[in-house]
């Protein structure tokens, strides 16, 4: 996943897999996290917002992150289901 970086004083980088409805968060401190189950919606609004350290902080109110990579997974993490 792609992470673009952002005018923050807290977040460093954002990337986000619409396909996994994963949102990726490098923060300043050099720690990444991922957050499950965000909907594009979400994560155009975290773009777009003027404060995204505020904006993460309401959004990941409900969904607390887990450390890159540790995502439980689930059917709609891995994509679409394989045809055999």
């Amino acid at each position: 996943m792609e992470l673009f970086q952002v005018e923050s004083s807290n977040i460093a980088a954002i990337g986000y897999s619409e396909e996994c409805r994963l949102l990726r968060v490098r923060y300043k401190d050099g720690s990444t996290y991922d957050y499950p189950d965000v909907l594009p919606a979400q994560h155009w609004g975290l773009m777009g917002s003027q404060s995204k350290g505020a904006y993460m902080a309401l959004l990941a109110k409900d969904r607390p992150g887990t450390r890159e990579g540790t995502v439980r997974r689930r059917d709609h993490f891995l994509g679409p289901p394989r045809r055999e």
